[in-house]
């Protein structure tokens, strides 16, 4: 059965439909196309960032996080409203939202609107966390996402598009190159979900879309990192 649903995830997403727009570049939001990978940064200044349970029509963007369990709980720290919804762990990276600035973290933090953690950190300044990246689960090739920052402290979001399965390393090396400093990998394979609204423009990216995870029984994120455009 494990074997037929991978099967069908990998058909479901190559049928999937493509994303409805591409590169763009205001004075909120950089969208590039490259390479078979996407890279979204969020102008510094440009957004309120949010951790939510969910997503609906409200927010102007967000990205899938955490990993979870079966029974659907946050495997790392999430806070939300300053209420802590699971705790945090010791290491990994953690996107935070302190006095409403945004940032990457690699340690415990306190006192913040906004926490949302994983336990898998890959750049920490500019220097590749070589540990994680030898091991056996980071060298399969899937849809992969991770968050960081550039030098400026802008947050930048990077994934690698359908038809583009890759390995933990190949993301690293990717984002690496191309300016982040800073970055952890939040939940990738069939959960990527990517979403950006800048007025008329509309980014929407799904490895799998939510018609086909109810076909193939594959849950939906527990949790998201939101924001909307000041």
């Amino acid at each position: 059965m494990k074997i037929l649903n991978y099967l069908l995830i990998i058909l479901l997403s190559i049928m999937s439909p493509d994303i409805v727009d591409d590169n763009h570049d205001s004075k909120k939001v950089k969208v590039l196309d490259l390479n078979g990978y996407h890279i979204i940064t969020i102008k510094k200044n440009k957004m309120d960032f949010s951790v939510s349970e969910g997503v609906g029509k409200d927010f102007d963007f967000y990205v899938n996080s955490n990993f979870f369990t079966a029974e659907r709980k946050p495997t790392c720290g999430v806070v939300i409203d300053g209420k802590t919804k699971n705790r945090q762990i010791s290491g990994g990276g953690s996107f935070i939202v302190k006095n409403n600035k945004p940032n990457i973290v690699f340690n415990k933090v306190s006192n913040v609107e906004y926490l949302s953690q994983t336990h898998v950190w890959v750049i920490k300044n500019k220097n590749i966390n070589d540990r994680m990246l030898n091991m056996n689960h980071a060298k399969k090739k899937v849809c992969r996402l991770l968050i960081g920052k550039n030098k400026n402290g802008e947050i930048t979001i990077v994934h690698s598009n359908k038809g583009n399965k890759i390995t933990m390393r190949e993301l690293t090396n990717f984002a690496l190159n191309n300016g982040v400093i800073d970055a952890f990998i939040l939940d990738s394979g069939p959960s990527v979900e990517v979403f950006v609204k800048d007025g008329s423009y509309v980014y929407d990216f799904k490895s799998v879309n939510d018609r086909q995870k109810s076909i193939v029984g594959i849950p939906k994120p527990v949790i998201y990192i939101t924001g909307n455009f000041k």
